[in-house]
C-alpha cells in the first residue's frame, strides 16, 4: 500500500481561520453560500456578544458530497475566512450527515490568520 501523492495545486478540506481572540473570522457576510454552484454551503448569522455591531456564524455546515471543490468560496470571502490549503482528502462515511463540515471540525483544522485588512497599500512596490 502506497500512499498516493497528490498534485502541489490540490486543494484539500475546508478550513476556518481564527482571529488572534481564537474567534472565527468569518462574519457571515454570505459571499460564500452565494457563490458556490453546487450549494453545499449553509450559513446561519447571529450577533456577536460586541454590542450587536458585527455578525458571526451561529451555523456554518459544507456538506462535502455535495461540494465540486471548485474554491470560489475561497475567493469570494473577503475576510480570509475560508481556505482550502489543508492538502487533506475527504474521509470514506457511512451516512450523509458524516461528510456534513461543521464550524467547529472546519475551526479545528485552522489557524490563526495573519491577513491584515486591507494588504500592504499602495507602497508594496517599494519593499
Amino acid at each position: 500500500e502506497e500512499k498516493f501523492i497528490y498534485p502541489e495545486r490540490f486543494r484539500g478540506l475546508h478550513r476556518l481561520m481564527q482571529r488572534d481572540d481564537g474567534a472565527v473570522r468569518c462574519v457571515a457576510c454570505m459571499c460564500c453560500p452565494t457563490v458556490c454552484p453546487a450549494h453545499c454551503i449553509t450559513i446561519i448569522p447571529a450577533q456577536t456578544d460586541d454590542k450587536g455591531i458585527e455578525k458571526m456564524p451561529a451555523i456554518f455546515e459544507i456538506d462535502e458530497l455535495r461540494c465540486v471543490v471548485c474554491g470560489l468560496c475561497v475567493e469570494a470571502c473577503p475576510c480570509d475566512a475560508i481556505r482550502m490549503d489543508t492538502g487533506q482528502h475527504a474521509h470514506p462515511v457511512e451516512s450523509r450527515e458524516q461528510a456534513v463540515e461543521t464550524r467547529e471540525t472546519m475551526l479545528a483544522r485552522g489557524i490563526k490568520s495573519t491577513a491584515v485588512q486591507g494588504g500592504a497599500g499602495s507602497s508594496w512596490r517599494d519593499k
